[in-house]
């Protein structure tokens, strides 16, 4: 994994092309051609496509990308991997802009600054973590 993930987010190549993977494979000395008789195969696609799909429906993920960004030191945890902290993480749902992250990193900046989560307009796009309501004991922030 960690060589796939290299080559796909620091040398961008899709962890999705056969050439990504084989490459990926040969560095960590696994058997290239195991590897290419396996991606000619339809062996494990069912179980692949299973998990895929209760993933994103026991997770309740709607959108591709999503983007859970958790603020440890302000209690700002969540998303659908993480329990909930005190507060929301800051969440973007599907593909947008460079203006659209950097107005969520200023708001990040300010609520690190003001030591908390602020609930306000500035805030409100990056306010869809319905994972908090769902874990025990917890409901959301109110604004």
């Amino acid at each position: 994994m960690s060589a796939l993930n290299k080559r796909h987010f620091e040398q961008r190549q899709s962890a999705s092309a056969r050439s990504t993977l084989l490459d990926a494979a040969r560095e960590v000395g696994l058997d290239v051609a195991a590897a290419v008789a396996f991606l000619d195969s339809r062996e494990l696609e069912d179980v692949v496509w299973k998990s895929y799909g209760q993933t994103i429906y026991e997770k309740k993920i709607h959108s591709i990308p999503l983007f859970a960004l958790s603020v440890p030191s302000i209690g700002a945890v969540g998303g659908p991997f993480r329990p909930p902290g005190k507060h929301e993480a800051y969440v973007v749902r599907g593909s947008m802009d460079e203006e659209y992250f950097f107005k969520l990193f200023q708001v990040i900046l300010r609520d690190h600054q003001a030591g908390e989560r602020i609930y306000d307009e500035r805030s409100q796009p990056y306010r869809l973590d319905e994972w908090r309501s769902s874990a025990p004991g917890r409901g959301t922030c109110s604004t």
